[in-house]
């Protein structure tokens, strides 16, 4: 039995053998369209990770399983290629330029280029792409991070701020924006904001010398937009929308009243206990020792401060928990598009609805966007472009209360004991008082653009000059805004009666 058993062993150990010298050796040299050996090309086994590179002279060598295995050959800015190994033992292998790759067109100035024959520092990002995976419809806070080198900056988190774009910072103390052109047509930076990111095809940034033919204007940089035009095929229409949640990611720290209040006495006792004398805390608002803590205690309770009386509830006067929470927003947009080879034309309507994190009153925007691009030929020779665009946006803000709900420590509730008016806390201090009282700042804006380009093929002159064009192009656009400011006395109200105070003010930011 023994001895059958080192003959299995020994049986194992040749089949293994076996197999392992059952691999094939491949060897190759790997050159390009020129004949010049390719240093560094990855050859791979297909589906296995074993693989080796080309050395100084293009050539690699390579064990594979069996005669069915594929050999991946690949480089960067080259088509990989796929080879059976079969029968063949060695491989002349020639990789060829990717066109498709180099013939990617990148607007630049005043027309188009191919990535092939660019030199100059110029970003792009496709249309597509600006909204992918981002949570908003403002194209300046879409392209945070899409563009190589180009910096967009936000003070706030309100979907009413627009973001500042820069391309090259701050170059000196007379720094610039950007030069920005919607189809050839200069567009301020806010204009930008308000596209419908669906609408763009494409978005270039010039950051040197590629936009040097903009002259003094291009100091700070040049973005050049492209918006989307028809292509030739059936008609489609083409649908598609998305919610988004604004949530509040981490809460200021801010003490909560019985924390407030634990601080104090803790300071207290810090203070009563150091050698240099007694705390002077109790002079603070008036309270006493027992009175901080009862608020330590989360009771509700009167509190007498010379003739006047206030009511006590530190669990309910969380004022930023009151105002900030989640809100939604949300984004439609439907597109037509038909074409046939003498006429094109894609319209497209939007729908954008975005607020900040205040859950009280609305505070935000809302974006309605139509836009018509045209293209028909008029004959075989003239062609004509045109496109008309109508931006509408309205944005509503409460006129006083932004900011607030850091004022007091919290132990003031923040309405009456009926639950129905607002308190008139200490110093008058109610966020919700200044929120929903204090007015509405309402905005609308409004946009048109008409342009128009007539392109001639010059080949109808001489046939030598096929390929020679001339073009006209015009544009206008008018901006309207108008702003209704509402400013109201904000007023408080007796915690037990209900009864208008004497503490009626204006209200502050």
């Amino acid at each position: 039995m023994e001895q059958f058993k080192k003959l299995l062993v020994c049986v194992a150990l040749l089949l293994v053998s076996v197999a392992a010298s059952a691999q094939i050796k491949v060897t190759g040299v790997v050159t390009d369209a020129q004949g010049e050996p390719v240093i560094g090309a990855t050859v791979k086994e297909q589906g296995t990770g074993n693989g080796t590179v080309t050395d100084l002279d293009g050539k690699f060598t390579l064990e594979v399983k069996s005669e069915q295995s594929t050999l991946n050959v690949s480089y960067i800015g080259f088509t990989t290629q796929n080879l059976k190994v079969g029968s063949s033992r060695n491989f002349n292998v020639t990789l060829q330029d990717d066109n498709a790759l180099l013939d990617e067109v990148v607007v630049v100035g005043y027309g188009t280029q191919k990535k092939v024959t660019l030199t100059g520092a110029v970003g792009m990002v496709q249309g597509d792409e600006v909204l992918k995976g981002r949570a908003t419809s403002n194209v300046g806070t879409a392209l945070q991070g899409a563009i190589p080198g180009l910096t967009v900056t936000r003070t706030s988190s309100r979907p009413t701020e627009n973001a500042k774009i820069s391309i090259r910072g701050g170059i000196s103390t007379n720094s610039s924006d950007p030069l920005i052109l919607i189809d050839g047509v200069d567009a301020y930076a806010w204009e930008l904001n308000q596209l419908n990111p669906n609408d763009i095809e494409s978005i270039s940034v010039l950051k040197d010398a590629a936009a040097s033919i903009y002259g003094a204007r291009a100091a700070g940089g040049v973005i050049l937009v492209t918006t989307k035009r028809a292509k030739t095929g059936k008609a489609t229409i083409t649908y598609n929308g998305a919610a988004t949640a604004n949530f509040v990611g981490r809460k200021y720290p801010a003490a909560s009243g019985s924390e407030w209040a634990r601080m104090m006495l803790m300071a207290d006792y810090n203070d009563t206990n150091h050698p240099a004398g007694a705390s002077s805390l109790w002079a603070i608002m008036g309270f006493t020792k027992e009175t901080y803590e009862r608020v330590m205690n989360n009771e509700a309770f009167d509190w007498q401060n010379g003739a006047n009386t206030y009511r006590i509830d530190p669990l309910n006067a969380d004022q930023v928990e009151a105002v900030y929470g989640t809100t939604w927003g949300t984004n439609q947009n439907l597109t037509l598009q038909a074409g046939s080879e003498n006429l094109k034309s894609i319209t497209s309507l939007g729908y954008a609805s975005d607020r900040s994190l205040i859950t009280e009153v609305f505070d935000g925007q809302r974006k309605y966007n139509f836009r018509n691009n045209t293209d028909f030929n008029l004959g075989k020779y003239v062609k004509v472009e045109t496109g008309v665009s109508y931006d509408t946006k309205k944005t509503d803000v409460p006129t006083y209360g932004i900011g607030f709900g850091l004022q007091d420590f919290y132990v003031f509730p923040l309405f009456t004991q009926s639950g129905e008016k607002y308190y008139d806390n200490f110093g008058g201090n109610n966020v919700l008082a200044h929120l929903h009282d204090g007015g509405k700042t309402v905005t609308h804006d409004y946009m048109v653009r008409l342009s128009g380009k007539l392109t001639v093929d010059l080949s109808f002159i001489n046939p030598a000059l096929d390929g020679l064009s001339a073009y006209a192009k015009g544009s206008i656009r008018q901006y309207n805004s108008n702003k209704k400011a509402q400013s109201h006395m904000v007023q408080n109200y007796d915690y037990y009666t209900d009864e208008i105070t004497n503490n009626a003010q204006v209200g502050s930011r």
